[in-house]
């Protein structure tokens, strides 16, 4: 085997299982997810060899496989975790209390840091910027969002 996909298999497998692993909720489906992945990059590693930002390349690989799998299943993605809203109703998503105001672009970057508990690093890697970047946008989108939460409560955040 190269070494390079030796490499990359070692610094992204891990990852990329937790991920699956956390989106599924089924380890064993998680894990065939992963295998199904890298046996993907074998198929197509001239391609991937040449591409920018590699562990991307392998995390969006795996979502199109866990969307195929969840849609044989009869299934929709699950939510990835609950949030607290302010009357006290648990049942709400990240996406239902995000503003409407926020750019897909914002939305996402948000979804993944506190859905995914993604790094800022893991965020740069899926997102091909920089780890900064990715702070300052992250940075940006909740400042936006305080502000269009304060508006939508009258001018104070509780």
């Amino acid at each position: 085997m190269d070494t390079w996909i030796h490499k990359l298999y070692q610094d992204c497998a891990a990852d990329l299982f937790r991920i699956a692993r956390y989106r599924l909720q089924d380890e064993q489906l998680a894990q065939d997810i992963v295998q199904e992945v890298f046996l993907l990059l074998l198929e197509r590693k001239k391609e991937l060899k040449r591409h920018p930002n590699q562990k991307g390349w392998l995390i969006k690989a795996m979502d199109y496989r866990i969307l195929h799998a969840l849609e044989k299943q009869g299934r929709e993605l699950p939510l990835l975790e609950v949030y607290p809203s302010p009357d006290g109703d648990h049942s709400q998503s990240l996406d239902a209390l995000l503003p409407t105001q926020l750019s897909p672009e914002e939305t996402q970057l948000l979804k993944l840091f506190y859905e995914e508990h993604l790094s800022y690093q893991e965020l740069s890697e899926v997102l091909g910027i920089p780890p900064a970047t990715c702070g300052t946008r992250l940075h940006r989108a909740r400042l936006k969002c305080k502000r269009y939460l304060t508006q939508e409560k009258g001018g104070k955040l509780e």
